[in-house]
């Protein structure tokens, strides 16, 4: 395993080149090392806080509220990923492990568990046709094309840009799956350029056991290693989700409660909107990533997929308590003259 050091350079001017200490600290730079003060702890406990399975909750959108938030929060106030979340795209079943030990300085904790992946799978649209409006008042009408989805959009002409997110009803092959399983689009109109972008998605979740390094000191995850998908049946495997993910865009909401309309609406507004000021604070605003051939199909990845990573580390995990081994590491900075 890599250490999660580098060598340190250090730089002097040119009142120290030359000089009688310049030797002596090229000679200690040149021999900064690192290395391994301890060998592995084998059996280090951990306790595991949740366990792969489908939280009864995420009917009420609570889940899918939070994490909408947090994304949008992240755009506006340059947040990084939540605890448990890594790299944007994994979700790790949560665990607790005890207090770093005085004597270590650096240490890591290697647990093995599993993990949720979450694969947006956007793309640009095969084709965009926009008819603009032909009177002040009047609607802009577009219609976007992905594989053999359609869907065709009327906007009032406002003056100023839109964006949205709509679920795709239109597509064959996706017929038979409800609405929170089928593709959906996201789409950005600039009142500038005259110009419309569209971003559809159809996101799908994977499980995988894996090993997660850990710092003891900060709690961040700082790797994820797969070794296999044998991980036993389950609630996402199986049914009811069959290794589908939810869209996170369209709801069932035969159980949401009376929250649950209005939780759904904030989604449905928050998160284009946060895709919407990642462009405008971008050089050049929104008309340059309009032209931008990958510009918005970037931008939504990355607020989409944290969004729906965010969901899978509360959605996807019930509640456990179970102790388990794992590895524990030291690692000492060295300094040899």
């Amino acid at each position: 395993m890599s250490s999660p050091f580098t060598p340190c350079i250090w730089s002097f001017d040119h009142q120290t080149r030359g000089s009688p200490i310049s030797k002596y600290v090229q000679a200690i730079t040149s021999l900064f090392r690192h290395s391994k003060s301890l060998k592995p702890i084998l059996d280090y406990m951990v306790t595991m806080k949740k366990r792969l399975g489908l939280d009864p909750e995420i009917l009420t959108l609570e889940h899918f509220a939070a994490g909408a938030g947090y994304a949008e929060a992240a755009v506006y106030h340059n947040l990084s990923d939540p605890p448990f979340v890594y790299n944007l795209h994994w979700a790790i079943a949560e665990f607790v492990v005890p207090p770093k030990p005085s004597y270590a300085a650096n240490a890591t904790v290697i647990v093995p568990t599993v993990a949720v992946e979450t694969e947006c799978n956007c793309d640009q649209a095969d084709s965009v046709d926009l008819t603009l409006a032909s009177a002040p008042g009047g609607n802009h009408t577009f219609t976007g094309k992905w594989y053999d989805c359609t869907i065709t959009l009327q906007i009032p002409d406002e003056g100023i840009d839109q964006y949205g997110v709509e679920t795709i009803m239109e597509c064959p092959s996706n017929a038979a799956q409800p609405p929170w399983f089928k593709p959906i689009t996201f789409w950005f109109l600039s009142s500038e350029i005259k110009q419309v972008a569209m971003v559809f998605c159809q996101p799908k979740v994977s499980v995988y056991n894996v090993l997660v390094e850990a710092d003891l000191g900060t709690g961040l995850l700082k790797e994820v290693t797969v070794l296999d998908q044998n991980v036993p049946k389950n609630e996402m495997s199986g049914e009811p989700m069959n290794g589908r993910g939810y869209n996170g865009i369209a709801f069932d909401m035969s159980q949401a409660g009376r929250y649950g309309p209005a939780r759904a609406i904030s989604i449905q507004t928050g998160l284009p909107a946060a895709i919407h000021k990642l462009a405008q604070t971008s050089p050049g605003g929104v008309p340059a990533v309009m032209k931008n051939v990958d510009g918005f199909w970037w931008l939504t990845k990355m607020t989409y997929t944290r969004y729906l990573s965010i969901v899978a580390k509360s959605a996807y995990f019930v509640d456990d308590h179970d102790t388990i081994n794992s590895i524990f590491e030291n690692y000492e900075i060295r300094i040899f003259v």
